[in-house]
């Protein structure tokens, strides 16, 4: 029997804690409005302007997929962009409409995290665990892939209610209201479809994850009866369904819009590769949980304690989960059952895409272990409630300790990085790098031009759309090209700078520039400006139109036949000679001997180009151009092919197109065109 002194002691220590759990997410969670409002525009790039520029693109089409958008691996059918693109009716691209809509996804992050807790049966103060710990951030890593970039936000949201909606459905008894029962299945269908809509990866993050995890349970962990086993292969029907759907949507949107798959993504890893994605996965986690002490750093007391207590959380939340598999049925909590194996799975999917291909390259991204994280903690919230009802114990206080540990780097990581000195925060908020830029262009008077895409996309939305900036990409000796990645056709078009327009050129850019083949197709710049290792070139029209841009509607890549390749190209030259390094360029008469369309700049991975090779037919190098207009069968059109000269020797040019990341027309059709190149040193 408990004493009333007792009861009421335990009464105010109960309340204590979820009073403790309230203040701990707030206080979490205003931190990360002040990173998301503040903090973030120090560290904001390109890639995080994607959202609001491909908002703003479906705002003006009135398109939920615009058609000449250049999407990349994944075709964004869950927000963020759902939330820029209606406020992008009423606002320009800026940083403050970037912070609004980040906090909005950050919000449906921390809500999807309470409603999978609360669904898994987790109540009192750890049902706050799971949003505590992702509102503080967890790392620089975690917060700019979920929070500040937002990449990750839409499967975050997406495999936490996932993971809710199936939690509901197994909580709920045999002999439950069908309608109940429905409801949850129309959620989890719902909420799979939309995720593999957008691209293969949601198969390997939502599908495959739960149809083991389905599979494992039925087989170890579900209770006996006719009932359960019914109900689980109707759960599992609703899974496989809900990913032919999903997967049937995405390949009509492949079919309506400019879709590029990468490459590295398709490759398997050798055994070296093997050995080292393992490493990187490792090193990966713990980089999410800022477990790893920067190099050189001194030993001290205290820093060994924060980091050693952060390794304890990231060892805790990887390998805990996976531990109770191995007494799944000694478990009380149907729901954590399911996630147990939730979390076996989507290691087992997500381990064997990244250990076994070449996606992460030679130093990895520790984004990719994302869903990883939230269903591991979500398992281990799970499992203290569980822990503390059956062992009548108060497990809150191990939630407490875990984000306490987590909140140790909190403030430096999402406050502190937002002052020139965060010891002394009246020293002022650090400037982004680009601001210098935005500044003198303004100054300057120029709205339009072009950029490489990690200046491109900064510029225009640190500018407020002031400056409008289309990215494009630089090859050694060749003139800078439409950079056909996460962005619009239409900022190529002739139309799209009508008045002074420029080229920004880092040290790099600068140095791969055909200037000579520039000047022949554009004349001298009016005006150069420097700003600080950056030159701008600035011209009293739009420099793209006169260096072949020209936005078409989009064409699907033709396969390579005879017909795609059946050009007759016509030298201007009979012979060229250079010195070594010089930049020069080629000129030829192409005739269209085909019945296709040769369309201005609207096959982004067709393009003429002009191969550098020894006399023996050794390539050395390869260069490319644009179509500066359309050419309709048995048309011409005057190609400047731009290369740069190498070292001293006899060579030879061979023109010809090209069929980006297949082959050259000339290597099938033997109808190389061959100018002789003489280099002098």
């Amino acid at each position: 029997m408990i004493r009333p002194k007792a009861r009421s002691l335990r009464l105010i220590l109960e309340r204590s804690d979820e009073w403790i759990a309230r203040f701990l997410l707030v206080f979490a969670a205003g931190m990360l409005a002040f990173y998301l409002l503040v903090t973030y525009r120090t560290l904001f790039h390109s890639d995080s302007a994607m959202k609001l520029l491909l908002g703003e693109e479906m705002a003006r089409r009135f398109a939920l997929f615009p058609r000449d958008w250049n999407y990349v691996n994944d075709i964004p059918t869950v927000f963020p962009t759902l939330f820029a693109a209606p406020l992008s009716l009423l606002f320009a691209p800026s940083f403050p409409l970037h912070a609004v809509v980040d906090l909005l996804a950050a919000a449906c992050v921390l809500y999807s995290a309470w409603f999978a807790s609360r669904e898994a049966g987790v109540d009192g103060p750890l049902r706050l665990l799971l949003p505590t710990a992702l509102a503080t951030g967890l790392s620089a890593p975690f917060s700019e892939a979920v929070f500040g970039q937002s990449a990750y936000s839409g499967p975050v949201f997406v495999l936490l209610m996932l993971a809710g909606w199936t939690c509901r459905h197994l909580a709920l008894q045999p002999g439950a209201a069908d309608l109940a029962l429905r409801r949850a299945r129309i959620g989890i269908a719902v909420v799979i479809a939309a995720g593999v809509a957008g691209g293969p990866r949601g198969i390997a993050t939502y599908s495959a994850p739960m149809l083991l995890a389905l599979a494992g349970f039925h087989f170890f962990a579900a209770p006996e009866g006719e009932v359960w086993r019914r109900r689980l292969w109707n759960l599992l029907v609703v899974v496989l369904a809900a990913t032919v759907l999903g997967g049937l949507l995405f390949l009509l949107l492949v079919s309506l819009v400019a879709y590029h798959s990468g490459a590295a993504s398709q490759a398997f890893a050798n055994d070296e590769q093997i050995l080292h994605n393992l490493q990187l996965f490792a090193s990966n986690w713990l980089a999410l949980f800022d477990a790893s002490a920067p190099p050189g750093r001194r030993f001290g007391g205290l820093a060994a304690a924060v980091y050693v207590s952060r390794v304890c959380v990231a060892a805790a939340v990887f390998l805990l989960p996976l531990a109770l598999v191995s007494r799944l049925n000694q478990l009380a909590s149907l729901p954590l059952r399911f996630l147990v194996l939730l979390h076996l799975a989507l290691v087992v999917t997500t381990g064997y895409v990244l250990v076994f291909s070449t996606i992460q390259g030679q130093t990895g991204s520790p984004r990719y272990l994302v869903p990883c994280v939230a269903t591991g903690l979500l398992a281990t919230a799970c499992w203290l409630h569980e822990a503390g009802r059956v062992r009548r114990v108060r497990t809150a206080w191990l939630g407490f300790a875990m984000i306490a540990a987590l909140l140790t780097l909190a403030p430096l990581q999402l406050v502190g990085k937002a002052f020139l000195d965060w010891r002394n925060p009246a020293a002022g908020l650090r400037g982004n790098p680009h601001d210098e830029i935005v500044a003198a262009l303004r100054k300057a008077g120029l709205t339009r031009g072009y950029a490489t895409y990690w200046n491109a996309g900064a510029l225009t939305v640190l500018s407020g759309g002031d400056v409008r900036v289309a990215p494009v990409v630089f090859s050694p000796g060749s003139l800078p090209a439409p950079f056909h990645h996460l962005s619009a056709e239409s900022w190529y078009a002739a139309d799209w700078a009508t008045g002074p327009s420029f080229l920004l050129l880092g040290g790099d850019e600068s140095a791969e520039l055909n200037r000579p083949t520039l000047r022949k197709l554009a004349g001298d710049p009016s005006e150069t400006l420097r700003i600080g290792n950056f030159e701008v070139l600035v011209y009293p029209f739009n420099v793209g139109e006169r260096i072949g841009y020209g936005a078409q509607p989009y064409v699907r890549l033709p396969k390579m036949t005879a017909q795609t390749c059946a050009a007759e190209f016509q030298p201007l030259e009979t012979a060229l000679a250079l010195t070594a390094g010089e930049f020069g360029y080629l000129q030829v008469k192409a005739v269209n001997r085909s019945t296709i369309t040769w369309s201005q700049n609207s096959l982004p991975y067709f393009n003429p180009g002009v191969r550098v090779s020894d006399l023996e037919g050794g390539q050395m190098s390869e260069h490319r151009a644009t179509l500066p207009e359309a050419v309709p069968p048995g048309g011409s059109v005057l190609l400047t092919l731009p290369f740069r000269a190498p070292a001293a020797g006899e060579y030879e040019l061979r023109a010809g197109f090209v069929s980006e990341g297949d082959a050259w027309c000339g290597d099938l059709a033997s109808n190389w065109v061959k100018i002789p190149l003489s280099v002098k040193p």
